[in-house]
């Protein structure tokens, strides 16, 4: 609801009057509050202004009166008092609403305006977002901290404040609830601050999709024995929090039990996950699946799928927030990206889950595949003799976004076009790659039915079943007068269809709409974030369409989209015309249409600035801060990285490299060879392990016969000897790597020279068995950094990374910072024991203001940052000699010149050995 309803009996139908209401004598109130407080009078007009439903004169005379009555019992009071007003009259809240609020600041204030300031500050968002029966919960929940004192409301009602924001009420009825079972008990003052900063810091660190169920836990057990809670909240951080609803409950379960017959100090060590036996119980429980173990082979299948690069990455809880997303929805798109969670425990078996992660996928990518997102407004209102709206000025919304908008009842809209949509999207599917929804339909019935409300299905569910899981239904049927998915989409759908069966169907369907709809899985279209995705090419391509159309010319903005992508800037007028049908005018005329178009859109379009904007519109991109050494402080989002992959070249580079350095590579073979481990190590001596020791098994026999003292450690410890190392290769691209190395034998480029100790650490890197992955780096400017993906972590290193290392060539500048940071950042999400860092350069940085001191400064801080996060950082310097500069910026004895790759074996051992100890 958006609203709260209308209240229980004991809230006044009339409020009683302030006595400050005496003070207007028939003037106009905000003009009397214009005296008293101009800014409050401001606020208060605009909120009236921006309200649907007209405020009474009598509503309008007793609000005025009550900011007066606050401002005059203290400043701040008044202050808080404003805020809160103006925004439940910009949410339309009803009079009963006001007077709830009114009610309770009355009260608040007769024990000080200290409390009354608090109550005024984070009433509100409870009112605007929450419903009848949230309120009686929050008065108990305020009356049960204050009775601790004013201090004890503040930060639990800060986050209750959060949560509805968000609209995470059940979140938010769940805090209240578990704070009134803890502290409606006696606890000292200390005591009472720290369960308060535990409680809230850990809720607040819960995932939204969790958060309502372990919350809920986290009640059982205060209803048994608060004092668990800290143990409780630190199992959740070690790992509980990837339990699903069941598999926490039945922990919880046991550590109850666990409570009873042993007591709380073992229970608090149980709920901590510090026993033996609570992580065996935990990993028996544990059901989830981690994105991280299929992300590479996804974002494979969706880029095979679709003929371009489509990446696969986590939903973060910002991302969910940002396109107005429930907590539990699994899955989402942009023009780049599919996400999906992190970690996937939907269901109660790791197998199941493991499953729906594929399942997404497929189900998303329809979407782009069958042109969801292809849909043109201008095009489609023209077809149907429609008002397409000004576009005169640049747009902030997708066109679907807009077409929603144009219905009474926008999300009524929304979800009748999703759900058609989707009914599209199956036809298609079943009739390309049938398999698809054979495997998800019963998977989606399932989950329908789980969120289903009612016993009773709604329209929507009905709706959602005869189209996208294609079951019979005769009140649907009714509606569609009888048709099949097929008879409805036609032979060859189009999302127009979709969008005229939307205008078609409405009627029927805003009737129908006091219950909204959960759609499976949260698999819906997503056309804000595409939009949001590509917005700069949105709005080039929507302004060229405008140009053509004010000449009577009418072409889908997809296609000048996808020309003007492809091109890097305005496409060729040729290509334009193409996509025109020939009108009776002559081609000429057509032409000239063209032409003045593309003329008005003006040159700057065309610019280098424009083109590379559209140039990075699909490239992941990365803001980071620089160190300025004259301020001594960081310049924060100063730096934009922009990460691509690196082009294929000729593998056959590699094969050459090792045939003319045979010798060498033959030597670093052996040479790592001797440090990878040798297999199981064997110690003695222990008070546990996997065998007696029996020679001193023995030796206790004796010592107990004679009675004298006896070994303890009797045991022995079976250990593998593992190498745990994750290392990264950092390549200088810039254009100096271009200049020959002084002295070189062969007359060799620095970049030559590079690409040949790159072979050999990866021949070397191969052999002792370390992962590790390889990125080049050049720009120009702090906007342009290019970062290049040569080999991944988890890529095999075979042909296609033989060829990128071939592909490299010297580029642009060195702005080395950056690219240390972004390195380091990447490396840092290695799960290993030791990370290196490798930094393959020719000298110094050097960019754009960004010149030897100032470089030297910054490059010498990211060094810095990638050192405390635990990361060894070296470089290996080619063609110059040793200079002082080098200690400044990487430290002594963390660089090595060399001159000739031939010199690389000796000093990479050593260098290597060294780095990767443990």
């Amino acid at each position: 609801m958006d609203c709260l309803n209308p209240f229980h009996a004991h809230t006044p139908a009339m409020p009683a009057p302030f006595p400050e209401e005496t003070l207007f004598s028939g003037d106009d109130p905000l003009q009397t509050l214009a005296v008293a407080d101009p800014d409050a009078a401001r606020l208060l007009r605009e909120a009236i202004s921006r309200r649907a439903i007209p405020l009474s004169e009598t509503m309008l005379r007793y609000i005025c009166g009550m900011i007066l009555w606050a401002l005059s019992a203290e400043m701040r009071f008044g202050q808080e008092v404003v805020l809160g007003v103006a925004g439940l009259l910009q949410k339309s809240t009803g009079d009963a609403v006001l007077a709830a609020y009114a009610e309770r600041l009355r009260k608040a204030s007769g024990t000080g305006p200290e409390l009354a300031t608090v109550i005024a500050r984070h009433l509100p968002m409870l009112l605007m977002h929450g419903e009848a029966a949230d309120l009686h919960c929050w008065d108990q929940t305020v009356d049960t901290l204050a009775h601790k004192g004013t201090y004890a409301l503040y930060e639990p009602l800060s986050l209750i404040d959060g949560l509805y924001g968000h609209r995470e009420m059940e979140a938010a009825r769940g805090l209240m609830a578990l704070l009134q079972e803890v502290f409606g008990r006696a606890f000292t003052y200390n005591r009472t601050r720290s369960l308060l900063h535990t409680i809230c810091v850990s809720v607040q660190a819960m995932r939204p999709a969790k958060r309502v169920f372990q919350t809920a836990q986290a009640r059982r057990l205060a209803a048994r024995d608060p004092e668990l809670l800290d143990a409780f909240f630190d199992g959740l951080e070690s790992g509980l929090r990837r339990l699903n609803e069941t598999g926490l409950r039945e922990f919880v379960g046991r550590g109850i039990e666990r409570l009873k017959t042993d007591g709380a100090q073992k229970a608090a060590v149980f709920f901590s996950l510090q026993s033996r036996s609570a992580k065996r119980r935990f990993e028996s429980l544990r059901v989830s699946a981690m994105l991280g173990t299929i992300q590479e082979r996804l974002r494979r299948y969706a880029t095979a799928r679709l003929g371009r690069r489509m990446g696969v990455e986590p939903i973060s809880d910002r991302l969910l927030r940002m396109s107005l997303s429930a907590p539990d929805r699994l899955v989402l798109s942009n023009a780049a990206q599919i996400f999906l969670p992190e970690e996937m425990d939907v269901h109660d078996s790791r197998e199941m889950n493991e499953a729906l992660y594929p399942m997404l996928t497929r189900l998303e990518i329809g979407f782009h595949e069958f042109g969801t997102y292809g849909f043109d407004g201008v095009v489609f209102a023209a077809a149907e003799r429609l008002d397409s709206g000004d576009s005169g000025h640049e747009p902030d919304q997708s066109d679907l976004s807009r077409f929603w908008n144009g219905f009474p009842n926008p999300l009524v809209a929304e979800d009748l076009f999703s759900i058609l949509e989707m009914g599209r999207i199956r036809l298609l599917s079943d009739r390309r790659y049938p398999g698809i929804f054979h495997r998800a339909g019963p998977q989606l019935a399932h989950q329908l039915q789980k969120g289903s409300s009612s016993d009773s299905p709604s329209i929507w569910e009905r709706l959602y079943r005869s189209l996208v899981l294609q079951e019979s239904d005769p009140i649907v049927s009714g509606i569609l007068a009888g048709a099949t998915p097929g008879e409805l989409f036609g032979d060859a759908p189009h999302v127009d269809q979709t969008a005229k069966l939307t205008l078609r169907l409405y009627p029927e369907f805003e009737r129908s709409a006091d219950r909204p709809f959960r759609f499976p899985f949260g698999w819906k279209p997503s056309p804000a974030l595409v939009y949001e995705s590509r917005k700069p090419l949105e709005i080039l391509s929507r302004k060229l369409q405008d140009a053509l159309r004010r000449r009577g010319l009418v072409v889908n903005r997809s296609r000048l989209r996808d020309m003007i992508q492809a091109n890097g800037s305005m496409p060729d007028p040729r290509r334009i015309e193409a996509l025109l049908p020939k009108g009776g005018s002559g081609r000429r005329a057509l032409s000239d249409r063209v032409y003045d178009a593309l003329r008005e859109m003006g040159e700057s379009i065309q610019t280098r600035s424009s083109a590379a904007t559209l140039e990075t519109v699909d490239v992941p991109i990365f803001w980071y801060a620089e160190w300025d050494q004259h301020t001594q402080d960081y310049l924060l989002r100063h730096v934009r990285i922009l990460v691509r992959d690196m082009g294929e070249g000729d593998a056959a580079l590699y094969r050459n490299t090792l045939e003319r350095h045979a010798g060498l590579v033959s030597g670093i073979r052996r040479a790592f060879e001797m440090m990878r481990p040798q297999g199981i190590d064997i110690r003695r001596g222990w008070l546990e392990g996997d065998h007696f020791d029996y020679p001193l098994l023995v030796e206790w026999a004796v010592a107990r016969k004679a009675r004298t003292e006896m070994p303890e450690r009797l045991y022995i410890k079976r250990l593998k000897d593992r190498r745990d190392v994750a290392v990264q290769l950092l390549v200088d691209l810039s254009r100096s790597t271009a200049h020959a190395v002084s002295g070189h034998s062969e007359g060799c480029s620095v970049l030559d020279v590079e690409k040949e100790a790159i072979i050999l650490f990866c021949e070397a890197l191969d052999t002792i068995g370390d992962r590790f992955a390889i990125a080049g780096f050049s720009g120009n400017g702090r906007h342009n950094v290019d970062y290049y993906r040569i080999k991944g972590f988890d890529d095999a290193l075979d042909a296609s990374v033989h060829g990128r290392i071939s592909a490299m060539r010297p580029l642009r500048s060195t702005r080395m910072g950056a690219a240390i940071r972004h390195a380091a950042a990447q490396l840092a999400l290695q799960a290993a024991a030791v990370r290196v860092l490798i930094v393959l350069g020719d000298g110094f940085p050097n960019d754009v203001d960004y010149k030897r001191e100032v470089a030297v400064a910054d490059t010498r801080k990211s060094v810095q940052e990638a050192r405390a996060k635990g990361i060894h950082v070296h470089a290996v310097t080619v063609n110059i000699a040793a200079d002082p500069l080098l200690d400044d910026l990487y430290g002594w004895n963390r660089h090595t010149v060399i001159s000739d790759v031939t010199e690389l074996p000796e000093k990479l051992v050593r260098i290597y050995s060294r780095l990767t100890k443990h």
